[in-house]
């Protein structure tokens, strides 16, 4: 059976038979991938239906749950909390924001103190660093570029 994810839009065909919808996993413990209004599509494949994928599902969105502060693809801000059962709740301007309205502005980036990124830095720096002949602790060009790479540092 050929790859299908949750989402795709698929297309059954068998002579004049036409079967169109999205793939879906049904809940319980046979679940098997199935379209919208149909049978599975191990069913329609044993019946010698043709199977084709008019529409691939988008990807899906991971949304962080970690409590602090955020910004999305367009650098907006964002803040997470959580809720009195400790579910993530999405601010943005002081507004709450439901979460099926969210994958839109994804990816988010955390934002860190500039202490913590600072320390990373500074830890990396101590690892690398040697001493030459005359007892200088001094860095390569190789490292310095790869720590700037590390935390997105443009030259």
């Amino acid at each position: 059976m050929s790859e299908y994810n949750e989402g795709d839009l698929v297309e059954a065909v068998k002579g004049e038979r036409l079967v169109r919808g999205r793939v879906y996993l049904p809940a319980g413990p046979f679940g098997a991938e199935a379209i919208e209004g149909g049978g599975t599509l191990r069913w329609y494949e044993s019946e010698g239906f043709t199977l084709t994928v008019i529409e691939k599902a988008a990807p899906k969105v991971v949304l962080p749950s970690e409590p602090g502060h955020y910004i999305d693809h367009e650098s907006d801000l964002w803040t997470v909390t959580t809720n009195g059962r400790g579910d993530p709740e999405w601010h943005h301007l002081g507004n709450f924001v439901p979460l099926d309205q969210l994958p839109r502005y994804a990816p988010f980036t955390k934002l860190e103190p500039v202490s913590e990124t600072a320390k990373k830095v500074l830890d990396i720096v101590r690892k690398n660093q040697w001493a030459n002949l005359n007892g200088e602790h001094v860095l390569s060009a190789l490292v310095l570029d790869s720590i700037a790479a590390d935390f997105g540092v443009a030259s």
